[in-house]
């Protein structure tokens, strides 16, 4: 597989997780169970996982501008990211 092709993967996978996070937004409810903390949080930790999978497989084969966005990316989340419950 291309790091174009995989790259669209991972692209299909950012857009179904901002349609489930705008679901949830939009339709429910706080609850004590903390549905979207369950549902959601796990999608965004292996998410980030891939994208970082992705970068050190293929940074040197992409172009350097995207080097630069994923990496920035995976810096400025990181801590977000091992902070989720």
């Amino acid at each position: 597989m291309s790091w174009i092709s995989e790259w669209e993967a991972i692209s299909n996978r950012i857009s179904g997780l901002k349609e489930a996070t705008q679901f949830f937004v939009q339709f429910q409810q706080q609850d004590e169970k903390g549905s979207m903390r369950i549902v959601l949080f796990p999608q965004i930790e292996k998410l980030y996982e891939i994208i970082y999978r992705f970068h050190e497989t293929y940074k040197n084969t992409c172009s350097p501008t995207a080097q630069v966005c994923i990496k920035n990316y995976l810096d400025q989340d990181k801590e977000l990211i091992e902070s989720l419950p």
